[in-house]
């Protein structure tokens, strides 16, 4: 999938977010990513005052668990972290250390994010507030960065009929919503499938995508088209490749008994999207799964290059807090960046 940060770190679906009231707080988990056989000793402070220590004798990778937790209040403005890392000499390299502070302003989505969650109205009109919501906040705090946010044409009750029909089993309730309030919505050239393309997995993929049918049977075995061939592709995304949400209809082994929605490419047959308890997503779980991805990774990679931004989000229970450590920059880097 085209959503990763830091080169090869891929985005863990089993961090997507999770559903609830506006929260006051995040928990934070902190992983310090630096090279192997390095030592570690920093502190990590929020609005000047220490929240966490960091002392590592060995090298620590992005595999590694959570250095440490504390929680990041939604009116915090600045993170820093201090101190020193390095490793000693060895038979292969030199001695080497980097001692400083790096300060990176916050900056809480929350406002934005939590409009999907807004009760008494449709999801419909919920990712129509979101959208524009998030243009406004790009507006405000990214000028020169436009999301590629755009809503399609509202769509009629009985094109939505006539695509079930097709498909022979139910869509979505809020991907329905979201079809007669926004219509196919756009994310840059990414784009939820517009309702008169809803067909099986299968020749979504060979129609809409462009797959050869020789590719779709060496590719994918007798089971695996099946499955195909019994869910529809919701989302396209447009990158080196393509990939896509696919929903299959319940009831479902996977999911037991409920829908199951997995992410899936022309070069795979997918993985299934998981809440962070572990059970599988619903449509609004994924789909916000996929503007955060699309929507907030990216206006937080333009922050963070362009403003030295952290962006966060208040209303989620946790999030994960990549410190990339960096031995070739001196006298001291740290790169700081919230996992989407």
């Amino acid at each position: 999938m085209g959503m990763t940060r830091w080169g090869g770190i891929a985005l863990c679906i089993a961090l997507a977010a999770t559903h609830g009231t506006f929260a006051r707080a995040v928990g934070i988990e902190l992983h310090p990513i630096v090279d192997a056989g390095a030592s570690v000793d920093l502190e990590v402070l929020v609005d000047g005052r220490v929240q966490c220590t960091v002392k590592k004798e060995s090298g620590i990778d992005a595999s590694a668990q959570t250095a440490c937790r504390f929680d990041l209040l939604a009116q915090a403005r600045s993170l820093s972290v201090r101190g020193q890392y390095g490793a000693a000499a060895s038979a292969s390299q030199r001695r080497w250390s980097r001692k400083g502070e790096v300060i990176a302003n916050l900056l809480d989505f929350a406002a934005v994010s939590r409009l999907l969650d807004s009760p008494g109205k449709s999801y419909g009109e919920r990712v129509a507030d979101f959208v524009a919501a998030a243009d406004r906040f790009q507006r405000a705090h990214a000028p020169d960065h436009p999301l590629g946010l755009e809503v399609g044409k509202p769509v009629a009750a009985e094109r939505i009929d006539a695509a079930q029909r097709r498909l022979g089993y139910a869509l979505p309730e809020d991907f329905v919503s979201m079809q007669r309030v926004v219509g196919a919505l756009r994310v840059g050239d990414h784009y939820v499938m517009a309702i008169d393309d809803i067909a099986d997995a299968y020749t979504q993929m060979l129609k809409n995508w462009g797959t050869p049918e020789e590719a779709m049977q060496s590719d994918y075995s007798a089971s695996e088209q099946a499955v195909l061939r019994a869910s529809t592709l919701l989302f396209t995304e447009v990158g080196d490749g393509l990939g896509g949400l696919r929903y299959r209809p319940p009831p479902t082994k996977a999911c037991g008994g409920r829908a199951a929605y997995s992410w899936i490419s022309q070069e795979n047959g997918g993985g299934l999207l998981k809440a962070p308890n572990g059970d599988c997503m619903d449509f609004a779980g994924a789909f916000r799964w996929l503007l955060e991805g699309f929507v907030a990774d990216d206006l937080a990679s333009e922050l963070a290059d362009d403003g030295g931004v952290v962006l966060f989000d208040s209303s989620r229970a946790v999030q994960r807090l990549d410190l990339r450590l960096d031995r070739e920059a001196a006298p001291f880097h740290a790169d700081l960046s919230i996992r989407w």
